[in-house]
């Protein structure tokens, strides 16, 4: 398969298999962090993905893996994140409903 050019796109996968430890079977888990680009089979640990370039999950744009970034399963740029929506205040509320008042009525 060919190698493609620029950043990854990374998502958290869990590796999942098992040891025998005497009668009993127990379970490992590891987490890789993999590309999920059609035809790209590149894997990397937690510990190597961090500084690495990737693409956003949600706008698409390239950023480079924070340690907050590589918690996340969908690893996503700082201005994508839960606390950059935008608020509506009341006050703000107030004067959406009144434009669409006036649009309504005429």
């Amino acid at each position: 398969m060919a190698k493609h050019k620029g950043p990854h796109k990374y998502k958290r996968v869990r590796l999942d298999w098992g040891t025998r430890e005497g009668n009993s079977f127990k379970r490992t888990k590891k987490f890789v962090f993999r590309c999920m680009l059609v035809n790209c089979t590149h894997f990397l640990r937690k510990e190597m993905v961090i500084g690495q370039q990737s693409l956003c999950w949600y706008c698409g744009d390239i950023f480079t893996v924070s340690p907050s970034a590589a918690r996340l399963q969908k690893p996503h740029c700082p201005s994508c994140g839960k606390g950059n929506k935008q608020v509506v205040t009341p006050q703000g509320m107030d004067a959406v409903m009144q434009q669409l008042h006036r649009e309504g009525g005429q």
